[in-house]
């Protein structure tokens, strides 16, 4: 196991929009759709560590977004296996209350994550790593 201590993240704040509407052109969100707060009362354990190769990950995925389907398909996967790496434990439920699989070590599992949740995930470890005051939950 990691040599760092591992930190609660509470999941209150992980949003998932449903019926979001966006501009094909612009890539522009013109609709949120509405909001679904999925992992109310559930929690990840991470590791607070976000490492250069996760960042370089998150940038290629976000650079990626401007229609390089393979490009943005290996920084999906890269991303992907890093938190994996990550997140060490977790009781987050699928859509249907049953307990998700634990991902720590299988970057399968966080594959089979809505974006929303991804994101969610990455804010989670920076904002984490930074030791926010409140240390409780990622902003939105």
């Amino acid at each position: 196991m990691s040599k760092i201590p591992t930190r609660k993240v509470k999941s209150d704040d992980c949003v998932i929009h449903i019926g979001r509407e966006v501009d094909v052109k612009t890539q522009e969100i013109t609709s949120e759709g509405e909001a679904y707060y999925v992992h109310k009362g559930e929690w990840v354990e991470i590791i607070p560590l976000f490492s250069v190769r996760q960042y370089i990950a998150w940038n290629k995925l976000r650079n990626s977004l401007t229609g390089n389907e393979d490009a943005m398909e290996r920084a999906l996967d890269s991303l992907c296996k890093e938190l994996s790496n990550k997140v060490v434990k977790w009781n987050w439920t699928d859509n249907e209350g049953n307990k998700l699989p634990q991902p720590y070590k299988k970057p399968e599992i966080i594959m089979d994550l809505n974006e929303e949740e991804l994101i969610w995930l990455s804010t989670a470890l920076v904002e984490t790593q930074g030791q926010r005051k409140n240390a409780s939950t990622p902003s939105a």
